[in-house]
C-alpha cells in the first residue's frame, strides 16, 4: 500500500481537526479561515526565512462516490474564493485526484473532470512516478 502523502513529500500536512503542536501564527490564521471547508489537512510550504504559506489542501475519502464528488465541488468553490491555494488533493486508499482551484467553480451541469488536473491509481507505478516529479512538496 502506498502512503501517498509520504510519497509526494507532504506528510507534514497539518490536520484541521486536531491541535497541531508546532504551528505558527500565520498557519493558525489560515486554519481558522478554512475550518468550515470540506477538507482534512493543509500542507504549508516554507519559503526562505522560515515563512510558511498554504500550498495544498487535502481531503481523504473512503471512495469517490456521488456524495464525495459533491463535497469536492463545494471544496473547490470555497478554495477558489479563498484565492491562496491552487491545488486540492483528494485521495483514498487506492487513488489520488488533483483538482485545479484556480479555475472558476463549476456550474451544476459541468463535469467535475473539467477541474481535474490529474488522477492516478496507486497500482499505476509509472503514472505515480510522474505525479511525484510534478506534484511533490519537495
Amino acid at each position: 500500500m502506498v502512503d501517498i502523502k509520504e510519497y509526494l513529500g507532504i506528510e507534514k500536512a497539518l490536520s484541521l481537526h486536531s491541535k497541531p503542536i508546532e504551528v505558527d501564527e500565520s498557519q493558525l490564521e489560515v486554519i481558522n479561515q478554512v475550518k468550515d471547508f470540506p477538507i482534512n489537512e493543509i500542507y504549508f510550504s516554507k519559503e526562505k526565512k522560515n515563512h510558511t504559506y498554504p500550498a495544498i489542501f487535502l481531503k481523504k475519502v473512503q471512495k469517490f462516490d456521488s456524495e464525495v464528488l459533491l463535497e469536492i465541488r463545494v471544496a473547490q468553490r470555497k478554495i477558489w474564493n479563498f484565492k491562496k491555494v491552487i491545488f486540492l488533493y483528494v485521495y483514498s486508499e487506492t487513488e489520488i485526484r488533483i483538482y485545479n482551484c484556480a479555475k472558476r467553480p463549476l456550474f451544476p451541469s459541468d463535469k467535475l473532470e473539467d477541474l481535474e488536473i490529474e488522477s492516478c491509481t496507486f497500482s499505476d507505478k509509472e503514472k505515480l512516478k510522474q505525479l511525484q516529479k510534478i506534484f511533490s512538496g519537495v
